[in-house]
């Protein structure tokens, strides 16, 4: 696809104070700002010493200012050294100054400099990245992470100019398949790439559209928006103007009346003064060059576009796309482009003072045709680079016109340029031109891929163009050989130079897009681009070079003007600035590209369009021009071309009827074909495109010859008209030679007789012609009146059309008026039933709630209530527990005290043993097993006790502890159960309170949106039923006033149908009273020669009495008729002021209607509903009367015509 082209328009003065932050400010700036060209680009080299404006980048602003005077950029070359170092300082020139340097640490470093490498045009910086801009959010923190690079992209639409604090603003492309609507602000202070975030109406993502620059707004129109997946195939192009404010970031599209340009892409824009032009470009298959302006003024009262017709006679460029426009001063400069079929090379300009196409006959190295490229302006020289030339391969060169002597210059040793590409971008800021974007060439290589964060940058203070005052050297010895000093070529360079200049050694060979391949001659290298950098190479041959332009074909010229000589070989001028002045320059003469571009259709109407591309005309020229009126007759050129293009088509479709015959021979023979009949048809559709271009251009003929046939039969019937008007006037003179013959014939034969009867036939003759002209005389009068008649008739049908227009466009606008009354109305309720929803969710969703709580206090109720009778038997457990252990106790308590009044007993038998002892030691050995055995017992019984005492001591303290306080606890427990038994049981009477409370709300709430429901039916049937009744009040006073349309017409019928009835009755008098003429005459020549004439009572008459009665006769008719007449124009204007009666009437009716209808709002239609009836049927009534009256006078009209066409006849 063709998508790229780009533009220039003038640029603008800084601001000093104030920041225009909408449209209209900026509007008001730029009629601030001088018009003249020259001056805004002389402003362009000048670099603003202010602050810029924010762009509303949230507190970022421009890069900030330098350093010491030095930009951080220039210091950071000036350490790194290398080819983007600082120019060494330049002999001053006239025709492009150096700036001047900004401080005096530019000036040392500079100086610097000098012992350095030499700097050259072509510089590559790298791009950095800083984090992205976003619209400030509260609580949304603003990235820190870089932006992502823009690059590489495709088709995207840069500003040829950048603001005055150097910024570029970046907007859409294609960035590896994707098309994107993304905006970046390019810094050309300190190289940097922002990503911006933008709101408003932002334009869809788009590639190949353009766009531009005016104070703080950027314009952006165009480009091809049906990219995406979802597009239909008869979907349209976007063609919305959209505006940028760069203060807020905030989008618009411009709301525009009238017709306006339709969507495109590959088009070109440019402002001139506070006017955005848009040229070119293509939709789909179709190829413009139509010119539109679009007034930024017109913002304030009514946008519109302005389609720009250039004066009558003025040529126009061919149709094309992906072509470029800038402007200087007041014109608009164009060059190259293509129509898919032809590339152009060539250059016109347009005067917006005098709207005139002029194209520029330019002298030096013309560049190849190519279509692609980019541009951009600096002082008065037009920077072309890159594109894509016809054979589509991507072109590297960089080329130069010079508007003030129309010449193209080419460049050699420029150091690292950009590689060959397509679909980029350049833009200017000072002296400096910067490349952005585009692929083709190396950069598609995957091999050696291009780093995305380099971008190159041209620097034109370093180049010097000769003085074009001064004349060409004619001394041969500082003619250098044209391959002397250039760089070294790369096989890639010496194949594209092939490409553009080889020998045409082979004759006519294949063409490539309509350009002749083999037709440029290799021994021109010397115009050929530039081989990359050696890094060896001094700037001597930075300086433009020019190639000689030959005497056939030096001259880039349209494409409809190829056929025409050029000038004569000029020499050119190659300056050395570091070089002696005694070699000023080195004269190469160079025979220039004969066939450089792709002729358009029209070249030369007596040839083919292919015959046209090579063969040179051999009409004598002056000067090296082709003299004017030579160009042979356009009607019969294309007629011959029609009938070559049809011998085509005719032996085309021989060879199809031929082939098919062949492929079903071949089929009938068992061939097979392996493809498939859909990729049969797409390769047929593919191969056939040439005759799909060659069947479009025979339809495009053949209405041309329709046309040209049409414009013949006007001119042929013209001419029939004046050979009838040349015939009668012959005839007439014929006529007379024939009487003064005969009258001459008469006179020399001295026969009175005869002289008389001549004269008698020749006023007889006279007498005739005399009727026949005043009859025809009459009938042209009587046409006139007729025509006039029909004239006021016409205009006040369109008066009363006009006027029912407006009461239309005003019913509408009370129709619009009452429709939005509605649906203010309308959205009101809607408002209030949403609330009133809202409401009735939030009181459902507090039951809901309220009742979930409830069924959960229910069931923690239900679980307290068993936990607490689980409780309450375990209490009953644990009591009766305690009973037994407490009777256990005391059964342990008191079998203790037995044991201890046993031990006691026991110590008391022990002391008695003891006392005893003495009494029975004679018995102790028979006791001693006694004793033993007693000791032993009585050893258990100690141990026993001292259980039972630790038994008795653990339920003692059992007793007087854990059950003492578990007792106490079931106590207490007893008492809080009552406590929470009386907090649940309020909790829940208050829950069931909020239910009732709640339940008596929602039954409200429902109560109240019935209602409001019920009333909004009410109101919309009301609505309803008044929208028919007014509507069948309107459709009535449409019928009344159609009916009384069609009595105006009929009542001009009428009158036109009178006026031929009178005609036909004054033809007929005027036959009357001519034949009564002839009669008197004849009894006047009867008395004359003796016959008597007789009345009708058989009394002879005189030739007195017969004038005199006739002539009364004839007064007293005309009378009569006058009578008539007058009667006739007294009812004419009773009835038409009874028309207008009856009109006001209805615009009365019709008037009140409107007023009802506007005054009758919802609010008072519910109480005023049987006054409004009242007055609808007393308004119906009057209808009826009126349409009663007005039949009857329609009647009493025919009537009176009736009478007065009897009274006539």
């Amino acid at each position: 696809m063709s998508f790229f082209s780009r533009k220039k328009h003038t640029q603008q003065q800084a601001s000093t104070s104030v920041v225009p932050s909408t449209a209209s400010a900026a509007l008001a700036q730029i009629q601030q700002q001088p018009s003249s060209g020259p001056q805004q680009q002389q402003a362009q080299k000048q670099v603003s010493k202010e602050t810029s404006y924010d762009s509303g980048l949230n507190g970022r602003g421009s890069p900030s200012p330098a350093v010491n005077g030095v930009q951080p950029g220039i210091t950071q070359t000036a350490q790194r050294g290398g080819p983007n170092g600082q120019a060494p300082p330049q002999a001053p020139n006239s025709t492009n100054p150096a700036p001047a340097p900004a401080s005096a640490a530019q000036q040392q470093s500079s100086q610097s400099q000098q012992g350095q490498r030499p700097a050259y045009p072509w510089s590559q910086r790298r791009l950095q990245l800083p984090a992205p801009v976003t619209i400030p959010k509260p609580g949304v923190a603003p990235p820190t992470g870089a932006s992502p690079s823009p690059f590489p992209r495709y088709g995207h639409a840069l500003p040829v100019n950048a603001t005055t604090s150097g910024e570029l603003f970046l907007f859409g492309g294609l960035v590896r398949e994707t098309v994107r609507n993304d905006l970046y602000l390019v810094s050309t202070r300190d190289l940097s790439a922002t990503l911006l975030q933008t709101t408003g109406e932002i334009p869809s993502p788009r590639v190949g559209h353009a766009s531009a620059l005016v104070g703080s707004v950027l314009i952006v129109w165009g480009g091809d928006t049906k990219t995406s997946s979802k597009s239909k195939p008869g979907d349209k192009q976007d063609d919305g103007l959209y505006l940028l404010n760069l203060v807020s970031r905030e989008w618009t599209r411009v709301a525009v009346y009238g017709p306006s340009p339709v969507g495109r892409y590959g088009h070109a824009v440019t402002m001139v003064g506070s006017k955005f032009y848009v040229f070119g470009g293509q939709v789909d298959g179709e190829f413009l060059n139509d010119l539109w302006s679009f007034d930024l003024n017109s913002l304030r009262t009514k946008a519109t576009w302005e389609l720009v017709e250039p004066v009558e006679g003025s040529p126009r460029p061919p149709k094309r796309t992906s072509h470029i426009c800038v402007t200087y001063g007041e014109k608009i400069f164009l060059f190259g482009g293509t129509d898919c079929q032809y590339h152009y090379n060539d250059t016109w300009a347009f005067d917006t003072t005098t709207k005139t196409w002029t194209e520029l006959t330019c002298i030096g190295f013309i560049p190849s045709p190519r279509e692609g490229h980019s541009a951009a302006m600096v002082d008065d020289v037009i920077y072309v680079f890159g594109g894509r030339g016809v054979d589509g391969k991507d072109l590297g060169d960089l080329g130069a016109f010079k508007v003030s002597n129309q010449r193209w210059y080419m460049f050699q040793k420029m150091g690292p340029a950009p590689s060959p590409r397509s679909g980029h971008a350049m833009a200017s800021m000072g002296s400096r031109v910067f490349v952005l974007g585009g692929l083709g060439g190396e950069s598609l290589n995957p091999q050696k891929p291009d780093d995305p964060s380099i971008i190159h940058v041209l620097d034109t203070k370093h180049i010097k163009y000769p003085d074009s005052n001064k004349p060409p050297p004619t001394s041969m010895n500082g003619r250098k050989s044209p391959r002397e000093g250039s760089p070294a070529h790369d096989p890639s360079s010496d194949n594209d130079d092939a490409r553009r200049a080889t020998s045409p050694t082979a004759g006519r060979q294949a063409l490539t897009n309509g350009v002749n391949m083999a037709s440029i001659s290799t021994k021109s290298k010397i115009g050929a681009r530039d081989g990359e950098y050696d890094g060896e190479s001094s700037p001597e041959s930075t300086e433009p070079r020019e190639s000689v332009a030959s005497p056939d074909g030096g001259r880039a010229k349209s494409p409809s003007n190829a056929s025409r000589a050029v000038s004569p070989a000029q020499v050119a001028e190659v300056y050395d600035p570091a070089g002696p002045q005694a070699s000023l320059a080195s004269v190469m003469l160079q025979r220039n590209v004969p066939n450089a571009r792709s002729p358009s259709p029209v070249v030369e109407r007596s040839k083919s369009p292919i015959e046209a591309l090579y063969k040179v005309p051999s009409s004598p020229t002056v000067n090296g021009f082709a003299k004017p009126g030579s160009t042979g007759n356009l009607t019969a050129d294309l007629i011959r071309d029609l009938k070559d293009k049809e011998a085509e088509v005719e032996a085309m479709k021989k060879k199809e009827a031929w082939m098919k015959a062949a492929l079903l021979k071949a089929e009938r023979s068992g061939f097979i074909y392996a493809e498939s009949e859909e990729e049969l048809s797409s390769r047929a559709d593919d191969d056939d495109i040439d005759g799909r271009k060659v069947t479009e251009m025979v339809i495009n003929f053949k209405q041309l010859k329709s046309k040209i046939q049409a414009a013949v039969l006007e001119r042929a019937k013209e001419a029939s008209d004046r050979v009838q008007e040349a015939e009668r006037v012959r005839a007439s003179a014929v006529q007379e030679a024939a009487f003064y013959r005969a009258k001459l014939a008469a006179l020399e034969a001295s026969s009175d007789h005869d002289v008389a009867k001549v004269e008698r036939e020749r006023v007889v003759d006279l007498e005739r012609q005399l009727s026949v002209a005043l009859s025809g005389q009459a009938e042209r009068d009587r046409k006139i009146q007729e025509l006039n008649e029909s004239l006021s008739l016409q205009i006040t049908l369109l008066e009363q059309a006009e006027a029912r227009a407006d009461d239309a466009s005003k019913r509408a606008d009370t129709l619009a008026q009452s429709h939005d009354q509605h649906v203010d109305a309308h959205n009101s309720l809607r408002e209030r039933h949403g609330k009133l929803e809202a409401k009735l969710r939030e009181a459902s969703d507090r039951l809901v709630s309220q009742t979930s709580l409830v069924e959960q206090h229910e069931a923690d109720y239900i679980k307290a209530q068993s936990q607490l009778d689980e409780l309450l038997l375990e209490k009953d457990q644990h009591i009766h527990a305690l009973t037994q252990t407490r009777a256990a106790l005391d059964t342990a308590s008191s079998r203790a005290e037995e044991m201890d009044a046993q031990y006691a007993r026991a110590r008391e038998q022990i002391g008695q043993f003891e006392a005893d002892v003495a009494e029975l030691r004679g018995e102790l050995e028979t006791r001693t097993t006694e004793i033993e055995a007693a000791r032993v017992r009585i050893a258990d019984v100690e141990n026993f006790w001292a259980k039972s005492r630790e038994e008795a001591d653990a339920f003692r303290a059992a007793t007087t502890g854990s059950l003492g306080k578990l007792l106490d606890s079931h106590h207490e427990l007893r008492s809080d159960e009552d406590r929470l038994t009386r907090g649940y049981t309020e909790k829940i009477n208050a829950l069931q309170n909020e239910v009732s409370s709640l339940r008596d709300m929602l039954r409200d709430t429902s109560r109240r949106a019935d209602e409001a429901q019920e009333e909004l039916s009410k109101q919309h049937q009301k609505i309803r039923e008044a929208d028919a009744e007014n509507s069948s009040l309107r459709s009535q006073v449409v019928g009344f006033r159609t009916q009384l349309s069609i009595a105006l017409a009929d009542s001009g019928r009428l009158h036109k149908d009178l006026l031929a009835k009178e005609t036909e009755l004054h033809v007929k008098a005027k036959e009357a009273s001519a034949v009564s003429l002839r009669l008197d005459a004849m009894r006047s020549y009867l008395v004359a020669n003796g016959v008597v004439a007789e009345d009708e009572d058989g009394n002879p008459l005189r030739a007195d009495d017969v004038m005199s009665s006739r002539l009364q006769e004839l007064e007293d008719r005309l009378a009569e008729r006058t009578r008539a007449h007058e009667i006739s124009e007294r009812e004419l204007q009773t009835l038409l002021s009874q028309k207008q009666d009856v009109d006001a009437q209805v615009e009365s009716l019709s008037a009140q209607l409107d007023r009802l209808r506007t005054t009758q709002s919802p609010s008072r239609r519910n109480g005023h509903d049987s006054g409004s009836e009242t007055r609808i049927s007393e308004l119906e009534t009057q209808l009826e009367d009126t349409e009663k009256s007005y039949k009857a006078r329609l009647q009493q009209l025919e009537d009176d015509y009736q009478l007065a066409v009897h009274y006539v006849k």
